[in-house]
């Protein structure tokens, strides 16, 4: 399946961190022989000088020209996608090393998130500003659609509460080396985390002992649908009551009609989906639903 992008990566371009992660991932797919980069870049969506000269590389080696651009419908994309698609990389990395190569796109999401609770605790102590600002704007209504904040009483607990998850979970993927683990087959059905037809679970979590990533996070999922992942897990690893009585799936019905504050308080996925929201300025959802993401 051929990759996308929504807006330009390289120099003199929009450089998304989401189309960036898109762009170093299909670089990376690239032998160094046929114009892929050596070393191969870090996939961390931030578009600098190596993603631009890989790209400048590729062009020059594929391409008979250089600017060091990537556009959604351009001659460079095409390429990629059909280099990429008969070029697979020299070694697959582990689940954990994956993960790992996708945990700043999470980094990203977090950061936007913490930004947020932290801003909507002080406006539930002093007041919301003067004129309400598109960002206050947005900030409420993400509130809204992934906390159920309309129905909440007390917004400053739970406020103070998300905050403090949070913030945990930027500890979990700091130190994410002690606490990411790979799991074989074997070892997800002794953790009895297998699905109904027998395949081991992508990721899955044991509160405060490990964050498990198996050959299925690896092999089917895009780096946005990983990325969401890696930020999904922590949360379980974080909040003794982040169980499956609370946890409610971000694109089902029940999300948006029927999940209650409480269940949101302790919902991996309200907290990720959050995240994206102030990030991108919209209600994304990137998750299991969208493994090619």
């Amino acid at each position: 399946m051929s990759s996308l992008i929504q807006s330009s990566v390289g120099s003199n371009a929009v450089n998304f961190p989401a189309d960036a992660l898109v762009i170093q991932e299909l670089l990376n797919m690239i032998a160094p022989s046929m114009g892929g980069p050596a070393p191969a870049l870090e996939i961390d969506g931030i578009v600098g000088p190596e993603t631009i000269a890989a790209i400048s590389q590729f062009q020059t080696r594929q391409l008979g020209f250089s600017d060091g651009r990537v556009d959604p419908n351009g001659q460079t994309l095409q390429k990629l996608n059909m280099l990429s698609s008969i070029s697979p990389p020299a070694s697959l990395p582990t689940p954990v090393q994956q993960a790992e190569n996708d945990k700043p796109q999470s980094a990203l999401w977090l950061s936007a998130g913490l930004v947020a609770f932290q801003n909507a605790y002080w406006w539930s102590q002093n007041g919301p500003p003067a004129i309400g600002t598109p960002y206050w704007s947005l900030v409420n209504l993400a509130l809204a659609t992934h906390f159920k904040f309309l129905e909440v009483s007390t917004p400053g607990d739970n406020l103070a509460r998300m905050y403090d998850n949070a913030c945990k979970v930027t500890g979990v993927l700091a130190r994410s080396y002690l606490v990411f683990q790979n799991s074989d087959p074997a070892q997800a059905a002794a953790d009895r985390a297998l699905d109904k037809w027998g395949n081991p679970y992508p990721a899955y979590t044991f509160y405060q002992r490990k964050i498990c990533f198996s050959n299925t996070f690896l092999n089917i999922h895009g780096p946005l649908c990983r990325a969401a992942m890696v930020l999904h897990e922590p949360f379980h690893y974080v909040d003794i009551e982040a169980t499956s009585a609370n946890e409610v799936y971000e694109h089902s019905p029940e999300y948006d009609y029927a999940m209650t504050p409480y269940q949101a308080l302790h919902n991996p996925s309200s907290y990720v989906s959050f995240c994206q929201h102030v990030y991108y300025w919209q209600d994304r959802r990137y998750g299991a639903a969208n493994i090619n993401q």
